[in-house]
């Protein structure tokens, strides 16, 4: 055959249509107009339901806003009712309680959920919600609403926020200023309204199945959304912004939440502001357009199914043995090798059939076999849910893995095929696995399980996880190998560590207990000794005849007796148990009054800086234990340089971001922050983990008793603060102690101290189970005028109230046998209400509290005390305004 001839027969050329591909392209185009028509009436069907759908969303949209301005109105006119009743001067501040608490209670629970009234300033003269606040926290003076209602005189509403009480609820405030006869905004007057009441203006609006109503605020901020989507309230959508002035209402489609198509149509309330999205899914507006398509469509495809089975019917007949046989052959080399040929054919086509058939049965035999060698393969090794890898003995190549070491460990079958087990272990660790290999592969024998014990691997990405290696050493393509399995256990060894860590922390905490509880023992005996030696040695010392060498004695005697109260109160400051009497102080008077003291205590040899802030505004603290803060401090800075160096003391404010990692630890907040550094010898970290131990020390036993830390930690602690610690070895420390600060006027230290206490001529009722300290008061209090009737007990003490009614005050310790001071206030306050009280204590400030005083509630003098202060104490408690009996 020329060559010619020959690339012509075997170049492939286009095949002609077959009978059945002839029948079927005729019966297309006979259906073809029947589709363009039914493609047609859809669209029209389309445009009207989208334009009935959007008229329909827009008028639900205009309901609910006509309903929220109704609710916004009665709030306003409420707020307005109320700005023409609240007083604003200092003794309205009870008044406004009540007006507002009767309001409030007469109104619908959905209605405000509490109401307020703020001065000019911001400060709170009136509420409604009960127990009363504390109304130094509720300043709103920074709240923009509060702003523009004194800039616009006019009624605002406030953003969104979480209420205290319930952070999963959200609120909205509503402002209205209340105007004096000036015309100026001498108030502003509040309702909080529950976001969850704003769902109720879509009750009873009927809406399309999966439609939705979301209510934001100009910013995007969802105020509601319903029927049913509490979880939005509070999240800020900037695609729902207001837009440009002079949009009101618009209709356009959306993309919903899962993506799917939504209809949506908005509104702006005229009263808020608000705007009022309703949202209908597309597969609901169009629902019955999508019906009637079905109906035209099933119609199409039903007679299109009729013509292509006649057409598929009179062809099959004519191709269908040469189909049948095709289709076979197909069938076998997908795979199928069960499928035979039938030879129930036409003659010629019988012999062919029969040796296909042979042909298919021998595949079929051999396949089978190799499945089954397959199979078992799985079974063992791909079925395996742990992590599976066949490493060589010698190199360590990884050779094969399962699906669930790749899936473990982030890497391909292809990436693990080219590492080696070392490149699955950190470098710490590879010198351990060469040696235990080499020890397994001398003493393991073939098929004997071991495990290597439990290792660090390394992921693709980076990270790291305990596992347990259990190997076996077996046989792989004629050389041997090493079959593994690793099991990670990386969560039970946190688990163990963690639940190690807890019961460390609870022998800590054990132990500081115990020790409060020591040393709330001690404080009650000794502060009663003390006070009895500090009193007799003021007394001995107001004797003007007194010899020069006694007095000097005297005078020793009471300085001693000074230091051991230093050190009581150091030992209740650490374990929280001192009587405190916080104030509002400014962190630089404190450490400006501390300096010539600090000077002459650190010695010549050290260098005293400070660098105090203009301002730090002020802190909540009792004067004495932040000035021990500071000597601390400065102590433990000065034994830190033996030969000499520079102690800097700073103060500053800072706002503390939530997670700042420039203030680790901190919480956010205004913080006003006390930083003592010095140039010493530092510390190591472990020393930096103990150094606030009560005890702990790494000074000699002679010189330090290990509570200067811990007394700063236990004060900063009490005080609401945070102590934070930087320091390394050779370079010295820097402790930063950071106190909240408060919105209150620093009190004056230099009033505080008093002068020279004033006496009087009125009855007190001395009761103290300690006869030294009940002798030495009832001495102080008569040489300064006072009758004084003492008892050792609340029985004696209730039988002398009883004779004696004439009794201006009850002086009387909190903790006696029997009756203690609270019971006996208590009793007497039922028979005199106007009693005036004074308790003394000198136990921690927890155990008075768990017998019912608090130094915020009643007076309160605590042991040990002089005689100068035991009569401005008794002074100041009679010159009182109102009564203090009544302690309940």
């Amino acid at each position: 055959m020329p060559e010619s001839q020959l690339d012509a027969t075997s170049r492939p050329t286009a095949a002609p249509l077959g009978i059945r591909g002839l029948l079927v392209t005729l019966v297309c185009a006979v259906i073809a107009p029947f589709v363009l028509g039914i493609a047609l009436r859809t669209r029209a069907l389309a445009d009207a339901a989208r334009q009935d759908a959007a008229r329909r969303a827009l008028d639900v949209a205009r309901l609910v806003a006509d309903r929220l301005d109704d609710r916004a109105h009665n709030v306003q006119t409420l707020l307005a009712a109320l700005a023409h009743q609240v007083r604003v001067d200092a003794a309205g501040t009870v008044t406004n309680d009540s007006l507002l608490d009767v309001v409030r209670h007469d109104l619908p629970a959905e209605y405000v959920t509490s109401l307020w009234v703020n001065d000019a300033s911001g400060a709170n003269v009136g509420t409604s919600v009960r127990p009363l606040p504390d109304r130094s926290r509720a300043r709103v003076s920074d709240r923009r609403y509060f702003r523009e209602a004194l800039r616009t005189r006019r009624p605002t509403i406030g953003d969104p926020v979480r209420t205290h009480a319930d952070t999963s609820r959200w609120s909205v405030t509503f402002a209205q200023p209340v105007l004096g006869d000036d015309g100026r905004v001498r108030a502003v007057a509040l309702g909080s309204v529950d976001l969850r009441t704003i769902g109720q203006a879509f009750h009873a609006v009927r809406l399309p199945a999966g439609s939705d109503i979301t209510v934001v605020d100009a910013t995007g901020t969802v105020l509601g959304h319903g029927p049913d989507g509490a979880g939005w309230v509070g999240r800020r959508i900037s695609s729902l912004a207001a837009p440009g002035a002079g949009h009101t209402f618009d209709v356009g489609d959306v993309a919903g939440p899962g993506g799917e198509p939504r209809l949506t149509a908005y509104t702006t309330a005229t009263a808020t502001g608000w705007r009022v999205y309703v949202s209908v899914p597309r597969a609901v507006a169009y629902a019955e357009v999508r019906r009637a398509v079905a109906r035209d469509v099933l119609l199409a495809a039903a007679t299109l199914a009729l013509a292509l089975g006649l057409a598929v019917t009179v062809g099959g007949r004519i191709v269908a043995p040469i189909d049948a046989l095709a289709s076979d052959a197909k069938a076998l080399a997908a795979g199928d090798y069960t499928r035979r040929a039938s030879t129930h054919v036409p003659r010629e086509l019988a012999t062919f059939a029969a040796t296909f058939n042979d042909m298919a049965a021998t595949i079929d035999a051999r396949t089978t076999a190799l499945h089954r060698t397959e199979q078992r393969y799985r079974l063992l090794f791909e079925a395996c849910p742990l992590p599976l890898y066949l490493s060589d003995v010698e190199t360590h190549r990884i050779l094969l893995v399962n699906d669930a070491a790749c899936a473990e460990y982030g890497y391909t079958r292809e990436e693990l095929a080219a590492l080696t087990l070392l490149d699955l272990r950190p470098a710490e660790q590879r010198l351990r696995f060469l040696a235990v290999t080499r020890a397994l592969t001398k003493a393991q024998g073939l098929q004997v399980r071991s495990s290597t014990g439990v290792w660090r691997h390394r992921h693709k990405d980076g990270s790291v996880a305990e596992v347990e290696v259990f190997t076996v050493l077996t046989e792989f393509e004629g050389r041997p190998v090493r079959l593994s399995v690793s099991l990670d256990v990386t969560a039970r060894r946190r688990a163990e560590r963690a639940l190690q860590e807890s019961q460390d922390q609870l022998r800590r905490a054990q132990k500081m207990e115990a020790l409060g509880r020591f040393a709330g023992g001690i404080a009650h005996d000794f502060n009663n000794l003390l006070t009895g030696i500090l009193g007799y040695c003021d007394l001995a010392l107001s004797d003007s005849g007194l010899p020069s060498e006694t007095r000097e004695d005297f005078s020793a005697i009471r300085d001693a007796a000074q230091r051991a109260a230093g050190l009581t109160g150091r030992i209740l400051a650490f374990s929280r148990g001192r009587v405190v009497q916080p104030v509002a102080l400014d962190l630089n008077d404190v450490v400006d009054g501390l300096q010539p003291m600090l000077a002459r205590m650190i010695g010549e040899h050290i260098r005293l800086e400070s660098e105090l802030a203009p301002s730090t505004g002020t802190v909540l603290a009792d004067s004495g234990q932040l000035e021990q803060v500071v000597m601390n401090l400065a102590l433990n800075a000065r034994d830190a340089m033996p030969a000499g160096g520079v102690l800097s003391i700073t103060t500053s404010e800072v706002e503390v971001e939530p997670d700042d990692p420039r203030h680790e630890g901190v919480p956010s907040g205004r913080w006003a922050v006390l930083a003592v550094r010095d140039t010493g010898v530092g510390m190591d970290a472990d020393t930096q983990t103990r150094i606030f131990e009560p005890f702990f020390t790494t000074k000699e036993r002679s010189r330090g008793t290990g509570l200067g830390l811990a007394t700063v930690y236990a004060i900063v602690q009490g005080s609401g603060g945070v102590v934070r610690v930087c320091s390394t070895p050779g370079a010295g420390s820097r402790f930063a102690v950071y106190l909240p600060r408060v919105d209150a006027p620093a009190e004056d230290r230099g009033a505080r101290s008093g002068g020279v206490p004033v006496g009087g001529n009125e009855t007190v009722l001395l009761v103290e189970d300690e006869d030294a300290v009940r002798a030495i008061a009832r001495e102080a209090l008569t040489r300064r005028g006072y009758r004084v009737l003492a008892a050792a007990d609340g029985p004696a003490a209730i039988e002398t109230a009883r004779r004696h009614p004439e009794i201006d005050l009850l002086l009387t310790d909190v903790v006696m046998p029997g009756i203690n001071g609270r019971e006996l206030a208590e009793l007497r306050a039922r028979e005199r209400p106007t009693l005036k009280v004074l308790f003394m204590s000198g136990y921690t400030e927890d155990e008075v509290l768990h017998r019912g005083v608090s130094s915020d509630e009643v007076a309160l003098l605590a042991k040990p005390f002089t005689p100068d202060t035991l009569c401005a104490e008794v002074r100041s408690a009679l010159d009182a305004l109102h009564p203090t009996a009544t302690v309940a």
